[in-house]
């Protein structure tokens, strides 16, 4: 014959046999290299031959042929986004830039397309095109969000610029109008033109976490012993309603300072932190409490040999003391609040004046 077709194995009992792999009522060839060996006379009698190959993929790109990436990324208060995102979980602060690229060789970045849908009304709500621009970098699909989302030439996102009229101490409520759910969605399309769709899913959370003391509460002038101290620590939902990241408790603390007296200065207290997680969904475990629903950090005052002990009850410690918290969101947004209370034995001692609630 002038024309051979040689299949992937020839020692495979299957070869030569073509089956319907997909369920689509027809016959798909085998996955694999084919090598056409061509045999050919001309009427002169001259012959000539030939050996070609032939790669044969009906592979689309796997979802991990993919990686997605979220700049910028930021050390602190601790490095995020983790790149590359995985297929959900991920929380960033910033949405700047997404950068798309195959796993493996066969991507094909030219063909290939990517853009950036929001979902802000919820899990069953209908997404929307964020405005981005989409460029191909160094093998990657690179895409640029637009600072003006609603196209009045003025920087909108994440969020506006503050308005020039707030009171002091009010937040814009415009801040977190895009808080929620984003998606990343890929037509990844490899050298072969099989074609995947593939999906990363993320939450944009601009909103700090706030902190509220628990115990003592701010400004109360209280009598011994005391031994713990601690605050709430709260993550709230955006301006627009949706729930923030959560709280990351591992990038949270909590310190005790103690101002001084006439007799003792001013030192920072020994101690050792502690979080709550609460649990108010999972009844089959022993710390379900259904009214349960605020992290927690407390701080143990330890005396100088490192054991737990309360202030003493002799005046020696008598005085106000500072409890500053530090909290901060999955995202990687963080607050600092800072907290006083005045602690004395004398029945009655003129009350000091507390310092107020503030956040910086």
């Amino acid at each position: 014959p002038a024309l051979v077709l040689m299949m992937p194995d020839p020692y495979d009992p299957s070869g030569g046999v073509f089956t319907d792999t997909d369920g689509d009522g027809r016959a798909d060839p085998i996955e694999g290299t084919y090598r056409i060996e061509v045999d050919l006379t001309d009427l002169a009698g001259n012959r000539s031959n030939a050996n070609l190959s032939l790669g044969l993929d009906a592979t689309p790109v796997a979802g991990s042929g993919v990686s997605v990436s979220i700049n910028p990324v930021f050390s602190q208060p601790f490095p995020n986004p983790s790149n590359p995102i995985p297929g959900s979980g991920a929380s960033v602060r910033r949405l700047e830039r997404v950068e798309i690229q195959g796993t493996g060789p066969d991507f094909d970045v030219a063909r290939s397309t990517a853009k950036l849908l929001s979902r802000l009304g919820g899990p069953t709500s209908v997404p929307h095109e964020v405005l981005t621009s989409l460029s191909r970098v160094d093998g990657k699909l690179v895409l640029t969000v637009s600072r003006d989302q609603d196209g009045d030439g003025r920087d909108d996102f994440e969020n506006p610029a503050p308005g020039p009229y707030l009171p002091p101490g009010e937040t814009d409520p415009r801040l977190g109008r895009n808080d929620g759910t984003y998606l990343v969605e890929v037509r990844a399309v490899d050298r072969a033109g099989n074609v995947a769709a593939i999906t990363r899913e993320f939450v944009l959370d601009t909103t700090s976490p706030r902190g509220e003391p628990s115990a003592p509460t701010a400004g109360v002038r209280l009598r011994g012993p005391l031994r713990v101290v601690d605050a709430f620590l709260d993550d709230p939902a955006a301006s627009n309603g949706n729930v923030g990241s959560g709280i990351q408790l591992s990038a949270s603390g909590i310190q005790l300072d103690f101002r001084g007296n006439a007799s003792h200065p001013a030192a920072r207290v020994p101690g050792i932190a502690f979080v709550h997680s609460p649990n108010a969904t999972d009844p089959t475990r022993p710390d379900y409490n259904p009214r349960d629903t605020r992290y927690k950090i407390l701080f143990e005052i330890l005396d100088g040999s490192g054991q737990p002990a309360s202030l003493p009850v002799d005046g020696s410690a008598d005085g106000v003391y500072l409890m500053t918290v530090r909290t901060a969101d999955r995202a990687g947004n963080d607050a600092t609040f800072v907290t006083s209370f005045e602690y004395t034995q004398a029945a009655t001692a003129p009350l000091t004046a507390p310092l107020t609630l503030w956040r910086p």
